[in-house]
């Protein structure tokens, strides 16, 4: 517990998020179930359309991780150093979607391009077999 609380104030100086689609947030995604939930401080990107944003006090986001997993993967979309204000490569992981409340934010990093999100939606409905 003091370990997630020590993570929270070494970014505390991250600027209030922006609840908009494509922007990049740190969250918070403690507790998780088992290992196969995505958990840890980490980034993720905001999917969720801008009129939800406004009104819900959730926010759905596809979590960032930086772990080497499946390369060639179509759900696991690679996000390079800079974009969207991450400050590694890492995969937008699109097959673990999570909708969260927005007290789970930390702060924004940053956004990502038009042509990276429209990546990310194929990464989904392929994920969620909506294509």
């Amino acid at each position: 517990m003091k370990k997630t609380a020590k993570k929270k104030l070494k970014h505390s100086n991250l600027p209030k998020p922006k609840y908009a689609r494509g922007e990049v947030f740190l969250v918070n995604c403690e507790p998780h179930f088992d290992k196969y939930e995505i958990g840890k401080i980490r980034p993720g990107v905001n999917i969720q359309e801008d009129i939800a944003n406004e009104l819900s006090p959730n926010v759905t986001f596809v979590p960032f991780s930086a772990s080497n997993l499946k390369r060639n993967s179509l759900v696991h979309i690679p996000i390079g150093k800079g974009e969207g204000g991450v400050n590694k490569k890492c995969f937008a992981l699109c097959d673990q979607i999570r909708t969260i409340s927005k007290a789970r934010v930390i702060g924004r990093m940053g956004s990502l391009k038009k042509t990276k999100m429209d990546i990310i939606d194929e990464g989904i409905k392929i994920h969620l077999d909506l294509t």
